[in-house]
């Protein structure tokens, strides 16, 4: 996969257009241009709900880590897309990471610390897919930063090495995978055809041919 999701009309989809919008001066354009935008915003919806039938992330964060280019009448090529923020991806304790902090605010803090040593010691856990169940980062732990963010941590080797927070896969990643991909490229096919018949209805009505 290429990293994001482009959206075109083809030949079939064409076909249904010109025998009644090519009698609008530049209908076929307008109809299709419009079809693409409405399509790809729909996308995001369609993206979320494919995204958490499969894995355990919160809709908010999928919208976050998506974005829509829309296409333009101007562009010579009519393409609409649904692509992936650039960002390292979703922290990864807002895949249900355990254990869990109650809010406050103050210092950094390795809560989950006692008596010298984390716990669990083995690591914090999270949920990522479903289907999978819980896994464990060994070394790490939860903590919450002076800004209130709360994330799981992990030194990057023994000794003094630097802490780093880990992430888990970002939305555009998770659409991508083979669970999902198929069917979600469907749904987008089959808003594509709806809309394009809605909106080349459209076109015709305020030219007054319909």
């Amino acid at each position: 996969m290429s990293g994001d999701f482009n959206l075109y009309a083809d030949d079939a989809d064409l076909d249904l257009l010109l025998a009644g919008v090519a009698q609008v001066p530049g209908g076929i354009r307008k109809s299709i241009v419009r079809a693409l935008n409405i399509t790809v915003r729909g996308g995001i919806t369609d993206a979320s709900r494919a995204i958490r039938s499969r894995f355990n992330v919160r809709a908010g964060d999928v919208r976050r880590g998506l974005y829509v280019k829309r296409a333009s009448y101007s562009d010579a090529e009519l393409v609409a897309s649904i692509n992936g923020a650039a960002k390292a991806g979703i922290s990864l304790y807002r895949y249900s990471g355990r254990p869990t902090l109650a809010k406050s605010g103050g210092a950094a803090t390795a809560t989950t610390r006692r008596g010298g040593k984390y716990s669990p010691p083995v690591g914090a856990s999270f949920l990522v897919n479903l289907a999978k169940g819980r896994s464990t980062l060994p070394g790490s732990f939860v903590a919450r930063m002076r800004s209130g963010h709360v994330g799981i941590f992990q030194r990057e080797a023994e000794g003094r090495a630097p802490i780093r927070e880990r992430f888990g896969p970002d939305p555009i990643s998770l659409l991508e995978s083979d669970e999902i991909v198929d069917g979600f490229e469907e749904a987008l096919d089959e808003r594509l055809s709806k809309n394009l018949r809605r909106e080349s209805d459209q076109v015709l009505r305020e030219a007054g041919l319909l």
